[in-house]
């Protein structure tokens, strides 16, 4: 009977990686995908984060003891007197360390695939997530999520922002529409020049789809947003230009126009670790990002 418990120990183990196994198999198959869901949508790719994405910060962006930005998609600009505003659709990941009975340190994963897209305004932090328990609550407490016109709308967002007039003047009844169609199942951020679109980890050939999809937005902003919030000149200088509404979690002397930034190329990785093992992917360690914005094309 002494044996017992042993045994069970070691079927769940065995259970257990098993269970890793078809992770890691079906993530390298998704990784395998992403390229031909690129081309097929006639956009670039790399497997790594060449852009520094996550330079802007955008709370998702800050969550966590550690991040991962892997396969990127973008439109190639084909140049001519109107290009095309940098947009990048990609998979983040962050992780949370804590430790179990026995003082081990884990990890415990989350994955999201996200699109931001660079325009020319300079917008509040406003956030559009999926309404959740808790915001019903807070809302039934009287709680700061700004209630809209829509029913259905309110029932599947909760909206916050401390400038109710951009909420309201963005927010249009053709916003929550695109936002509707969604189901629910994407999140909307903005913060100085920026425009995130974040959600639970995709499918690849629904990747190019987001990347339209934040294209759609910003290309159906109200009028009124576009007047009652200035605009960032094409040229300014990085000694005087405003950091904190621009995004960027940098000292000021640091800012540039987007398209003058230098951009880091990152170490190649393969996908994420399987959530609680305690260790990064490929066992490459995870650095902190530098706080370097990206850039229209890739460098290198």
């Amino acid at each position: 009977m002494g044996q017992l418990p042993l045994l069970v120990a070691l079927a769940v183990a065995g259970v257990v990686g098993v269970i890793g196994l078809l992770r890691s198999y079906r993530r390298s198959e998704r990784r395998r995908a992403l390229p031909a869901a690129a081309r097929s949508a006639g956009l670039d790719y790399s497997p790594d984060d060449q852009f520094n994405c996550t330079a802007v910060a955008f709370p998702l962006f800050r969550a966590g003891d550690g991040r991962q930005v892997q396969d990127v998609m973008w439109r190639p600009d084909a140049g001519g007197d109107h290009p095309v505003e940098p947009v990048r659709v990609f998979d983040y990941s962050y992780y949370d360390e804590y430790r179990d009975k026995n003082g081990n340190v884990r990890k415990q994963w989350r994955y999201f695939t996200c699109a931001l897209v660079q325009h020319h305004g300079s917008w509040p932090q406003l956030s559009v997530k999926p309404e959740g328990v808790l915001d019903k609550a807070e809302h039934m407490l009287g709680g700061d999520d700004i209630q809209f016109e829509s029913e259905e709308f309110n029932r599947t967002f909760a909206v916050h922002c401390d400038d109710r007039r951009f909420a309201s003047a963005l927010i249009d009844p053709q916003m929550m529409e695109i936002l509707l169609k969604t189901g629910g199942a994407i999140s909307l951020d903005t913060m100085g020049r920026f425009l995130l679109l974040s959600s639970d980890l995709l499918d690849p050939l629904v990747l190019p789809r987001l990347l339209a999809m934040a294209e759609d937005v910003l290309a159906h902003v109200p009028p009124a947003v576009w007047e009652l919030y200035p605009t960032v000149p094409d040229q300014v200088d990085p000694q005087s230009a405003p950091v904190g509404p621009d995004g960027f979690d940098r000292p000021p002397q640091a800012w540039m126009p987007f398209d003058e930034t230098p951009s880091l190329l990152h170490p190649d990785t393969s996908w994420d670790p399987t959530p609680g093992v305690d260790h990064d992917l490929e066992g490459h360690v995870i650095e902190a990002p530098p706080e370097d914005p990206w850039r229209d094309q890739p460098s290198g």
